[in-house]
């Protein structure tokens, strides 16, 4: 069966044309499976709609203030998506989470008697408590909408064993697919080439610079490391909002020399930072899954990751270095471990790849899509395979 489905993403920035290789492969592959219509926002902030790939997209405005964003969005959401449906015939709708984006599923399934998938890919209460405090007053409001939109849901995808057991505190488990699997990266992309040992005395970290990913931990742990290895640096990848705090906190630690902040950076540098690196720390306070140590994983890097719901799935002795959160030094006395035993870490890496290379892959990504689809109409048995 061709599936007809309306993607709802506000919090996905895309380009028209889009030249991103994930997004492209993305678009691809899943539109073999039916026909893909997106509802998310412009990388450039205008308006725009168009084919990708075979998807269509329509893309929203932004502009700097975020509450007018996000009006924007939701008049652009409830009136695109509304075209959409009537000329698509649309029989999907899948929100990617459980707050705005399915509160504006919610009312289009209303009005129309199409199926509700909504996707769970991380703890929306850390997020808030730990990226926007200012708005943690209304966190009854925000689980209200999570309550009504999930329990309004005809299945319910979760991304990790953390965000399935999210789930579960609002709808039973026979509304959740089965399969858990993350978001999209480029498997094949970071898979790419052999594994090289790096010639640096380096580490990475990559992801957003807000309070959740607990980036101050990280720098609290390098004057340790600066002083059994002065040349040694860090790469921090991202942007954010405690961006300039973090920069401040690198200079009043007296390691602003070692540390290298680089900004959002595409694919292929993040590569090959990873590459020249010889570990990818993630010490975050909260995570969905924690993408990045896979993509580490696949370049052969071992991860330091902090043991919270969502890294400790990815993130075991074998494959990297598990530490408890909020330990600077936990980190500090594990980046030595790794400079002082590269071939133990280089292992670790190795078998990091292959739990990649065997579990990940577009084809897996796509034929989960459809099966998840198969389960919203109830036109498969449910499936316990994970």
């Amino acid at each position: 069966m061709e599936y007809n489905v309306l993607f709802i993403s506000s919090s996905t920035r895309y380009k028209i044309p889009e030249e991103r290789g994930v997004y492209t492969k993305k678009f691809k592959a899943l539109s073999g499976i039916g026909d893909m219509n997106y509802l998310a926002v412009s990388e450039d902030g205008k308006s725009r709609c168009g084919n990708v790939e075979g998807a269509y997209l329509r893309l929203a405005p932004r502009i700097g203030f975020k509450p007018l964003s996000v009006l924007l969005f939701i008049c652009f959401a409830f009136k695109s998506g509304l075209e959409t449906m009537k000329r698509k015939d649309i029989n999907i709708i899948y929100a990617q989470s459980p707050l705005l984006d399915g509160a504006v599923g919610c009312v289009l399934k209303s009005l129309t008697n199409c199926k509700l998938v909504v996707g769970i890919h991380g703890d929306w209460e850390n997020e808030i408590r730990y990226s926007k405090p200012s708005i943690v007053k209304l966190m009854p409001l925000i689980n209200f909408t999570a309550d009504r939109v999930l329990k309004n849901a005809d299945a319910v995808r979760a991304i990790s064993k953390t965000t399935e057991k999210r789930a579960l505190e609002f709808v039973p488990k026979e509304k959740i697919f089965p399969v858990l699997f993350p978001a999209l990266f480029d498997v094949d992309f970071f898979l790419e080439g052999k594994v090289k040992e790096p010639k640096e005395t380096s580490a990475v970290f990559v992801g957003s610079l807000i309070g959740r990913k607990g980036v101050d931990y990280l720098l609290k742990a390098l004057p340790g490391v600066v002083e059994r290895f002065p040349k040694f640096k860090l790469y921090i990848l991202g942007k954010g909002n405690k961006e300039g705090e973090l920069k401040e906190l690198a200079k009043k630690l007296g390691v602003e020399k070692n540390v290298k902040f680089l900004g959002q950076q595409p694919a292929g540098e993040v590569r090959d930072y990873i590459d020249r690196s010889r570990v990818l720390v993630l010490p975050s306070l909260s995570e969905g899954l924690g993408r990045i140590a896979l993509e580490a994983m696949a370049r052969g890097r071992p991860v330091i990751g902090s043991q919270v719901e969502g890294i400790r799935e990815t993130v075991t002795k074998e494959r990297g270095y598990p530490i408890p959160p909020r330990d600077s030094s936990a980190i500090a006395v594990t980046i030595l471990n790794v400079l002082r035993n590269k071939k133990i870490a280089m292992k670790k890496g190795k078998t990091g790849r292959a739990y990649v290379k065997g579990r990940y892959s577009l084809e897996k990504y796509v034929e989960n899509h459809r099966r998840l689809f198969e389960f919203a109409l109830e036109e498969a048995p449910n499936q316990n395979t994970r």
